[in-house]
């Protein structure tokens, strides 16, 4: 018999998932946040990553991540994902993850969109993740030659 998948909720809450995203964009992407750099690209040998400000406001920015990997193999996507960050309540979600868009907190299963009962906590899972590996491999990331950051004018 197959069984459903239940979401673990011992884990810790959503909110420490948000903040934990929050300060590790701080802690990756300072330029950015701050607008001292709109758009950040970096490529080397294995991968590349584009990160870059859609919107900021007083209280949010917007960014969107696009990391995609030379080799292309089919278990290897490309990864894009839009942003929100909350400057004022130090919170990051993801509003969006590979053109899709519009994540309810919670849905019924089986729904027209085929998504998971959690699908905006699992993607905000993922950004954590994504964000923890890029932290754990900073020198293999930012350190190349090839590192260009775009000065916006």
């Amino acid at each position: 018999m197959h069984q459903r998948h239940q979401p673990d909720y011992r884990q810790p809450s959503p909110m420490w998932v948000f903040e934990n995203n929050y300060r590790n964009l701080l802690r990756l992407f300072p330029d950015l946040i701050d607008l001292a750099t709109p758009q950040i690209d970096i490529c080397n040998d294995k991968m590349s990553l584009s990160v870059s400000v859609q919107e900021c406001s007083r209280y949010t920015t917007t960014i969107a991540i696009r990391h995609s990997f030379r080799q292309q193999l089919p278990y290897l996507a490309d990864m894009t994902m839009k942003v929100r960050i909350y400057h004022d309540a130090q919170v990051a979600e993801v509003l969006s993850y590979q053109g899709q868009h519009r994540f309810e907190g919670r849905y019924h299963y089986p729904n027209p969109q085929m998504r998971h009962r959690d699908e905006k906590r699992q993607l905000n899972h993922l950004l954590q993740e994504w964000l923890s590996y890029c932290l754990a491999n900073h020198d293999t990331f930012f350190s190349e030659p090839e590192l260009v950051q775009e000065q916006g004018g």
